[in-house]
This record gives C-alpha cells, sequence and structure tokens, in this order.
C-alpha cells in the first residue's frame, strides 16, 4: 500500500508521567529507509516513545503525525497471551502457497523448535512469549517496524537470522536494543533519550559515537566560555556601581540586560550526559593455581532426560570463556553442576585457592529496605565514604543512584550491583549468566569494562557477541548434550547454518583435535615466550646490580658531600625498587612455567 513520503513526523512533543517529565520539546520524522537505533538508560522513556509513535499512548504536549494509510507494527516485551498453539498463532496470519514455509521459517528463526510448536501459548515463559511476538510481528507487513529490545532471549544464531531478515525484507524500522553488534550492523540514525531530551544523530553506530563526543566536547567548552563570560561581566557591572555615575550606571544597567540575555543562553545549553563516578581500579583477586578447573567425564539428567554427557575441558588461570548454545541447551546447567547446585556424576576439580562468585546469587544477600551506599558500608568498614562512592561509581552508579533501595533499581542496574558486590568478596573466577538481559548500552559498556579489567579467570554465558568478542579469548559450545571448544562466534554461526544445523560425529571430532592442537600451540609459543621474558628480566638484574656496585662505591668517595650522597642515595634506593620489581616478576613468571611445563609433561604422557 502506498504512504506518503514521510511516514511519521513528531512536532515538539513530550512526555510527563506522574509528575515527572521524561522528554520534550522532541522534533523528528521517519522516512523510507530509515533504520533508528533508540537508545537511552532504563527508565529514560524508550518505550514510552515507541508507544507515542505508535499511537498507544498521546503525548503531554505537541503532535505525532502518521502519514495516510501508514502500517506500524510494534513488538511488545511481552505479548497478549493466546488459547491456541505456537504453530496456529503465526500461521493464521499468513496466506497463499507458501503460508507453511513462511511460519516454520518465523517459528525456528526465533529459536523454538519442531518439538515446542503445538504448546499451548499459555503455558510461555515471558521471554518465549517475547520471541512468539516477535514471530508474529515479522508474519505481517508492515511500513514501519517499532522493535523494543528483540534481541532478548535470542542466541546469537537466532539474532543472526533476525539480522539477515529485518535487512531483506523490512525498509524502516525502529529498535531499542543494548546490542551493540546489532545496531552497528542494522542502523543508519540514531536517537538518544538523556538529560530530558532526545537527540538527534545521522550515520553509524561508530558516527554516532564520534558525533556524540564532539557533541559533549562542544557544547561543554560553549558552557565554559558563556559562564566565564557571564563572571566577567558582572564583575564589569560591580565596578561600575562603585563609580558611582550616571553614565557608569547607565553602562552597568546595559551589562545587566546583556547578562540576563548570556544566563538564558546558558539555561538552554544541555548536554547528553554519562552518569559515572571517576574510575578507580579494582581489586585484585589471589593469585590461583595454572590449572583452575578441571571436567572430566561430566554426566547430568533430569527425569531420565540426558542434558549433559561426557562433558571434558580444562581452564587455566586468567582465562576467560564464553559459553555459547542454543536456548535448552544446557548451558545454566552446567554453571549449576560445576557449582555443585545438582547431581552429577563425573570429575568437577576446582584448583587449590580458587574462589568463585556466582553473581545472580549476590543479590540474595541485600536488604530490601537499606540504601545501596547503607548495604556497602558495613562490607567494607575500613573504606572512607568517597571511596565507595568511587567504587560504586565504576559500576555506573551515580551519586543518586547510590541513594536507591533494590527494589527501586531496574533489571540492568541489578545485575550491575551483583557485580560490584561480587568482585568486593575478591574472588578469581567469575560466574555470568546471561549478564546483559535487560541491560541498557551503558550499562553493557560498563559490564566489557569491567570484566576486561578484572585480573581474574571469568566463565560467562552471554548472546551479545560484542560482548563475549571484547573480553573472552576461549569459547565453548553446548550442544547435544557436549560441549566443544571452537574459536570464535563466526564458527559458532557456522555450525548452526541451515547447512550444518547438527553435529556430524567424524566433523566433531576433526574439529575437537583441530581446536587441541591450537590450543597446545598456544601454550607452548607462551611457555617459548615466558622462557625468553625470564632471560632478558635476568639480564637486566645483573645490569642494575652493576650499576648498583659503581653507586655504592661512589658514595664512599662522596661520603663527605652531603648533597651529592644524598642524590646518591635516591639513585641507590629507586634502583633497589626496581630490581625487587624484577625478583617479583621473574617469581611469577617461574611459577607459571613450572605450572604449564607440568601441564605439556602430562601431553607427553598421553601420547
Amino acid at each position: 500500500m502506498e504512504v506518503d513520503s514521510v511516514l511519521v513526523k513528531l512536532v515538539e512533543v513530550g512526555f510527563e508521567w506522574y509528575g515527572k517529565t521524561l522528554f520534550r520539546g522532541f522534533s523528528g520524522v521517519v522516512n523510507p529507509g530509515d533504520r533508528i537505533g533508540l537508545l537511552g538508560r532504563n527508565g529514560a522513556g524508550k518505550t514510552t516513545l515507541l508507544k507515542l509513535i505508535s499511537g498507544d499512548l498521546k503525548p503531554t504536549e505537541g503532535i505525532v503525525e502518521r502519514a495516510r494509510n501508514v502500517k506500524i507494527g510494534f513488538h511488545e516485551q511481552i505479548p497478549e497471551r493466546l488459547e491456541i498453539s505456537l504453530w496456529e498463532a503465526v500461521r493464521r496470519d499468513l496466506e497463499g502457497i507458501e503460508a507453511d514455509r513462511i511460519a516454520r521459517s518465523l517459528l525456528k528463526g526465533v529459536g523454538f523448535s519442531e518439538e515446542d510448536w503445538e504448546r499451548p501459548v499459555s503455558t510461555l515463559s515471558g521471554g518465549e512469549s517475547s520471541k512468539l511476538g516477535l514471530a508474529k510481528l515479522l508474519s505481517k507487513d508492515f511500513d514501519l517496524l517499532l522493535l523494543d529490545e528483540p534481541t532478548n532471549y535470542l542466541d546469537i544464531p537466532n539474532i543472526d537470522w533476525l539480522m539477515e531478515r529485518l535487512t531483506k525484507t523490512y525498509t524502516s524500522f525502529i529498535v531499542v536494543s543494548h546490542d551493540r553488534y546489532f545496531l552497528r550492523s542494522l542502523c543508519n540514525t540514531f536517537w538518544e533519550i538523556n538529560a530530558g531530551k532526545v537527540w538527534t544523530f545521522r550515520g553509524g553506530f561508530d558516527d554516532y559515537l564520534r558525533k556524540r563526543e564532539l557533541l559533549v566536547k562542544s557544547n561543554t567548552r560553549r558552557m565554559e566560555n558563556l559562564i566565564k563570560e557571564i563572571e566577567r561581566q558582572k564583575h564589569v557591572v560591580e565596578m561600575y556601581k562603585r563609580w558611582n555615575r550616571e553614565n557608569f550606571l547607565k553602562q552597568a544597567r546595559s551589562r545587566e540586560k546583556m547578562i540576563a540575555r548570556l544566563e538564558e543562553e546558558l539555561s538552554q545549553i544541555t548536554i547528553p550526559q554519562n552518569e559515572r563516578v571517576a574510575p578507580m581500579s579494582l581489586p585484585i583477586p589471589d593469585r590461583v593455581d595454572y590449572r583452575v578447573l578441571v571436567v572430566e567425564n561430566l554426566y547430568v539428567e533430569f527425569d531420565e532426560k540426558k542434558v549433559l554427557e561426557g562433558v571434558t575441558f580444562e581452564i587455566n588461570r586468567e582465562q576467560k570463556v564464553a559459553i555459547l548454545g542454543k536456548n535448552g541447551a544446557g548451558k545454566t546447567t552446567l554453571l549449576k553442576a560445576l557449582t555443585g547446585q545438582l547431581l552429577f556424576s563425573g570429575k568437577v576439580e576446582w584448583g587449590r585457592k580458587v574462589k568463585y562468585a556466582l553473581v545472580d546469587q549476590m543479590l540474595e544477600t541485600l536488604s530490601k529496605d537499606l540504601t545501596i551506599l547503607e548495604q556497602f558500608w558495613p562490607r567494607v568498614p575500613e573504606w572512607p565514604d568517597w571511596k565507595v562512592r568511587a567504587y560504586l561509581g565504576r559500576f555506573g552508579f551515580s551519586a543518586g543512584d547510590v541513594e536507591k533501595t533494590p527494589e527501586e533499581l531496574s533489571g540492568g542496574e541489578k545485575t550491575r550491583l551483583a557485580l560490584a558486590l561480587a568482585i568486593l568478596e575478591n574472588p578469581n573466577v567469575l560466574l555470568l549468566d546471561e549478564p546483559t538481559n535487560h541491560m541498557d548500552l551503558e550499562s553493557v559498556q560498563v559490564l566489557e569494562e569491567i570484566l576486561k579489567e578484572f585480573k581474574g579467570t571469568v566463565l560467562m554465558i552471554s548472546h551479545d557477541r560484542s560482548l563475549v568478542e571484547a573480553v573472552c579469548d576461549r569459547f565453548f559450545v553446548v550442544h547435544n548434550a557436549s560441549v566443544m571448544e571452537i574459536d570464535g562466534v563466526d564458527d559458532y554461526l557456522k555450525l548452526f547454518s541451515e547447512n550444518a544445523e547438527t553435529f556430524e560425529t567424524a566433523e566433531t571430532e576433526k574439529r575437537e583435535d583441530l581446536v587441541d592442537y591450537h590450543r597446545r600451540k598456544k601454550m607452548k609459543n607462551r611457555l617459548k615466550s615466558i622462557k625468553e621474558r625470564i632471560n632478558a628480566l635476568e639480564e637486566m638484574y645483573l645490569e642494575k646490580e652493576l650499576t648498583l656496585t659503581r653507586i655504592e662505591k661512589d658514595m664512599k668517595l662522596y661520603s663527605t658531600d652531603h648533597e651529592k650522597l644524598m642524590e646518591l642515595d635516591a639513585q641507590r634506593e629507586k634502583l633497589l625498587r626496581e630490581m625487587e620489581d624484577i625478583l617479583k616478576q621473574i617469581d611469577e613468571l617461574s611459577s607459571e612455567l613450572h605450572d604449564m611445563e607440568s601441564v605439556v609433561s602430562g601431553w607427553r604422557l598421553d601420547v
């Protein structure tokens, strides 16, 4: 059906909810071909703006105009409940000879297996209902799609399928998402709700980041210059008034009018805010043995149904592991088995001095009535107030956020709080299960920075491609009750492409051999690197030892020259600290070398 050239036009739109203004004065258009990423912190008003565009809500100020005959489809996070099967819910909206094929493609695409298709819609969980809502939405023709966190509850192959379908089928959409890979791959415009405004940035995701940074710098500089000019003019006015002559008083009144104009201009300037406190370093966890976790022939079953079988792997110090797999494959079951939360057979052996933290469980230790700040003080009584606030700021909590109780937090904020609590207990292993669900984009970026900086081992289940690629150096796939290691997300997508929906035994063994070869080669390269580094440090130590001998001789020579003696003593102390640091590095590397040589010698015995 033909529509006007502009699909939706917003003129000075604002919305107020129970006395709180979410945004004001937004004017913008949605044209055919626009693929808009809608960004903002949790609670900023992203879903509200989608509902204003769809017509489900009316703006408290301004106008929303929709093109004649425009068809708008809205995917909400929880769709209606229906007393029919999944298959009927999707199939009934389709017509023609391709209807069955399209219904199958949609249900598979969002992650439902064929055995689920006859389930009543009323039996679905919230996440499953959201996936069905997405399939129903994609079964119809719309001029504009409004998508609210469509990648929540989808695993990586399903997200890849959704990106391909949106690219090929729909010309215009507005999407709320925290998935940076998804946004970077699809969107050509970004709207950000921040500081009571909706900001528009044309271009791809990297253009958005660059333009946003320039805007912040430009407006900050403009504000600073205006403040300086207002202060200067006020000083001039005071000077004119002190002179108390008619012509100077007239000049003062004129300057006061200028100041009022400048203050009005200053009040109109707003800047997109990143509400973070100045960063501080994370606690450094205690050092553990090289082998952190050894799993051999792990077997788990539920109701006589095999969930995991023959699972064997090893995780070493400071490795960061992504656990991938389709929904229901057994990823969470694996974490629970590793942490003793369910019965299993086989071997799960954690290394000596390992202290792991299950991030999801940390919130259970909180009181509902105390603020975040009040709950952190007793945990670190030796910390001053500013340090507690700075630590919480490291996890994205502003000065206002720390005064909230846990019940006032969004889902993403609760995950960040759980991570802050976990790391405060100084674990050397972090276990995370889908940490980005319900997070906003800023929270995901905070999470990534934290996990990259964390000096311990990480095991993380996640469907966020950008996050796992930025943080993780090993990748496991859970499929058909087994766990295998692959080289990265691209390999994972190949394994679940249309031409490789299942793992063939021969291919699995071949891949496992290849991965094992690469892992051993990587370890041998690391062994070589450590030995070379130890040799270099020993040579450096000998050089500094010779320098120390020379300085000590000079100190005897200049024993009566107080000024020279002080200079030489400072050089000596600095040199001793450097030598101590070199010995510490040699000791740590030698320990790692010993652990790795034990592993490599074990390989030789296996041959």
